[in-house]
């Protein structure tokens, strides 16, 4: 089951600092779960599979095909907004979305 949060959290592009951030708990202690120093509490695995969309009965490993990933309500509308542009406005907000995760990158290696 441990390795699967891992699994999970990289395929969904989150960092261990956001997905500690979203469970109230560090990074460190993040981090110990992944690597099976502990075990991780009921309500943090309901928080974990709040997050990321993903069934409790893959993260325990009583079903071995990992489910698609549903789309937030936010990730939707811009999914259904990015559709209706034409080829230059996707390439615009293609190009804005990659400088505004180089920014945040670049401050979250700073801190």
């Amino acid at each position: 089951m441990l390795q699967r949060l891992k699994i999970i959290r990289r395929h969904l592009h989150f960092s261990q600092e956001q997905v500690a951030a979203h469970l109230h708990i560090s990074r460190q202690a993040y981090g110990t779960y992944e690597r099976g120093e502990r075990e991780p509490s009921a309500a943090l695995l309901a928080a974990f599979c709040d997050l990321t969309g993903i069934s409790l009965d893959y993260l325990l490993e009583r079903e071995d095909i990992l489910p698609p990933i549903p789309l937030s309500p936010e990730e939707e509308d811009l999914l259904r907004i990015f559709r209706r542009l034409d080829a230059r406005g996707q390439e615009y907000i293609f190009r804005q979305a990659e400088y505004e995760e180089q920014l945040s990158r670049h401050f979250s290696e700073r801190s």
